[in-house]
């Protein structure tokens, strides 16, 4: 078998056409399809014939298709990603609309009511610092997905994060658990 008809088998493979459909947008999967064979034909036919013996050439097919997809300074990105976008700026300037006007002294009065406002809601309720502190760290990991992101995102240490999520479950499990309520998840 040769190389060009090993080329050949893989263009008609159904495979590769799977892996494309998985990873390249519609209109671009024929032309995404002639870049692998253009890589592959481009090559020394020793080189094809060596991994086709050796059972690599299917991986090395995939490691051409994950290279063009993610790496942004191949030909498939300068060609079909590119991301300049020229504009007929007779139409823009007939759909943009001029900007209104801010009235900063009446968004700083607005932004001084908030904080008024919230500081006599956290009076009223008595929340002391270190109530505020396991809110903070809690919504901090659901944000983040979890206590590493969390950590990182926040420059809290992980294990800092760690002890407050278990003082967390265990104030939950106190407050939950007891015999004389129902039980609760945590």
């Amino acid at each position: 078998m040769t190389a060009s008809q090993v080329i050949e088998q893989i263009y008609k493979s159904k495979d590769l056409d799977n892996c494309i459909n998985k990873l390249v947008r519609k209109d671009h999967r024929e032309d995404f399809k002639q870049e692998i064979i253009l890589i592959l034909l481009e090559k020394p036919e020793e080189t094809i014939l060596q991994l086709h013996h050796a059972a690599g050439l299917t991986y090395y097919v995939v490691r051409i298709v994950l290279n063009l997809i993610n790496q942004k300074r191949n030909i498939y990105h300068r060609t079909y990603n590119d991301t300049t976008v020229t504009y007929d700026t007779d139409k823009v300037s007939e759909t943009l609309k001029e900007p209104e006007p801010v009235d900063f002294e009446e968004r700083i009065k607005e932004e001084e009511r908030e904080i008024l406002m919230v500081k006599e809601i956290t009076d009223g309720l008595n929340i002391n610092y270190e109530t505020f502190y396991y809110r903070k760290i809690v919504e901090a990991v659901d944000k983040h997905g979890g206590v590493r992101a969390a950590a990182a995102a926040t420059g809290i240490p992980r294990t800092t994060i760690s002890r407050a999520m278990g003082k967390v479950k265990e104030y939950l499990n106190s407050v939950y658990n007891d015999p004389e309520t129902i039980k609760g998840i945590y």
